[in-house]
């Protein structure tokens, strides 16, 4: 489960919805960036879970494979056999390169809290509890 808290700026009043770091959830890893040329802190992905699945892993349907296809005979019943759904499917970690969601040419880095504002640089406060819980 993620979190997402606000940051807020004393300073300047600069407010930023983001984890502060690391984060992960279900089906993804975040990290947290600061854009030297938005001057602002955003969220974005850095691994993402994707199904293993290829076309090379799936068996081609042929005529000659049809052919030796026989009818399966019938089967005791099982609990098993009964799921609405078949096993879940097998899933891989690819991880991206952190990139700016504004634009994918700008310059960004790691941030991690405690850490100091994108545009005046003073210590961002933190939210007691957390703005959102993600998965």
């Amino acid at each position: 489960m993620g979190r997402t808290y606000v940051f807020h700026c004393p300073r300047c009043e600069y407010v930023a919805r983001v984890s502060g770091g690391a984060d992960e959830g279900f089906h993804c890893v975040t990290q947290t960036i600061s854009c030297a040329d938005c001057r602002a802190l955003h969220d974005v992905p850095v691994k993402l879970r994707v199904a293993e699945e290829t076309a090379a892993s799936r068996p081609r349907l042929t005529k000659s494979l049809l052919a030796e296809v026989k009818p399966p005979l019938p089967a005791p019943i099982d609990p098993t056999n009964m799921l609405l759904f078949g096993k879940p499917p097998r899933t891989k970690w690819v991880p991206l390169k952190p990139r700016c969601p504004i634009a994918a040419h700008h310059r960004v880095g790691d941030w991690t809290n405690p850490g100091k504002c994108p545009r005046c640089g003073t210590f961002l406060d933190r939210s007691v509890t957390p703005f959102r819980v993600w998965d």
